[in-house]
């Protein structure tokens, strides 16, 4: 059986730390079909190891969204009555980014702003020198250079802006090629009545 492929549109934007937690992350959520299990789940040590690739400028990887009101007008514009429906409810709830590929990031990224986790112990040459322990290393508790390191890194964001429900999938599968996915986790990715039922009683 032959399956249909579109070319999708999408634009990638540069923007700061700072400007990306102000901006983006209060207003992005994933989607319980877009989400790993708690099995892959970061620990609390690869969090601050991510927070400390940060301040160092070492974690370039991309976060990957879709605009949701866009999605909605070429629904509208197109009248994809399902995807009209979809999109609009996550509009209702106040939400503006589906986050496809960075959940993880954006859980911890909150976490850390929230001090409740911290950066990897140790010595930091970032405009000066640092010593950092458990007793100084949350957000709240850093020294200047660092938080100012940490706000000023580079987010790089790609944002899809006309794809249906079914190309959200396809995107998040796709996006999963190199990190194999489990079985259920394939399955939650569908679009099908089954798959929904189940996430509804979830």
């Amino acid at each position: 059986m032959y399956k249909f492929f579109r070319k999708v549109e999408s634009q990638s934007i540069n923007i700061t730390m700072e400007d990306f937690i102000k901006k983006t992350l209060p207003n992005q959520k994933a989607d319980k079909a877009f989400q790993a299990n708690e099995f892959t789940r970061w620990t609390e040590e690869m969090a601050s190891s991510f927070m400390t690739s940060i301040i160092t400028n070492k974690a370039p990887s991309k976060y990957i969204f879709c605009d949701i009101q866009k999605c909605y007008n070429s629904a509208v514009e197109e009248e994809r009555y399902d995807d009209i429906v979809y999109f609009k409810k996550w509009l209702d709830l106040g939400v503006k980014f589906l986050n496809l590929d960075s959940n993880n990031r954006c859980i911890n990224l909150i976490s850390f702003i929230n001090n409740k986790i911290g950066i990897q112990e140790g010595t930091y040459q970032v405009d000066g020198i640092f010593r950092i322990s458990n007793t100084n290393n949350t957000y709240k508790k850093l020294p200047k250079n660092l938080k100012e390191s940490f706000l000023s890194s580079n987010v790089s964001v790609e944002i899809y802006d006309n794809v249906t429900r079914d190309e959200l999938s396809d995107i998040f599968k796709r996006l999963n090629d190199g990190k194999p996915l489990t079985e259920p986790e394939k399955r939650n990715a569908s679009t099908s009545d089954t798959a929904n039922t189940i996430r509804s009683f979830a």
